[in-house]
């Protein structure tokens, strides 16, 4: 009946309690779980069957409990603000890259306005009218602007004037 579950649930806990204290109060003898929540049940509701070791000893397991539950939650907070940090630095990585990437390209792209105004002006500088043409055109394809279409332009006027016998 619920007289003799009640007196089994007090005899284990006084002998628990009782073996707590003989092995120099170790946390590992503490209740948990289900015991834990049958002494805290008993405590409730028959609080005449416990002594003071026996309250003492489910004060103790009660702390204990409630000290690896708040151990739990600050490992949890510890792996969230780890996952949030790693995406932070993934996302930076990510930023980086992309920055790096579209300087290369502008660097690549002022590079080749370099090389095509330096074709552009080594066309002026020809004074033989296909090979200014050609580089006149050659400095247009690489990057076609105001200064290469101007080099053009010069080299083909050049290239029509009455000593030229280019056609165009």
């Amino acid at each position: 009946s619920e007289r003799a579950l009640v007196s089994a649930v007090a005899e284990h806990l006084s002998a628990a309690a009782h073996a707590w204290v003989d092995s120099g109060r170790e946390d590992a003898d503490l209740y948990r779980g289900a015991r834990l929540e049958a002494a805290l049940d008993l405590e409730a509701g028959n609080p005449q069957e416990l002594g003071v070791l026996e309250r003492t000893y489910i004060g103790a397991s009660q702390a204990a409990a409630n000290s690896q539950i708040n151990s739990l939650r600050r490992g949890r907070r510890r792996l969230a603000y780890l996952a949030g940090s790693l995406v932070l630095l993934l996302a930076l990585a990510m930023v980086s890259g992309l920055l790096t990437m579209r300087a290369r390209d502008d660097a690549q792209q002022a590079a080749l306005v370099s090389d095509a105004q330096r074709v552009g002006m080594q066309a002026l500088g020809r004074t033989d009218s296909s090979l200014r043409l050609l580089l006149a055109v050659a400095a247009v394809r690489l990057h076609d602007d105001a200064g290469t279409r101007s080099s053009l332009l010069a080299a083909v006027q050049g290239a029509n004037g009455p000593e030229s016998t280019v056609q165009l």
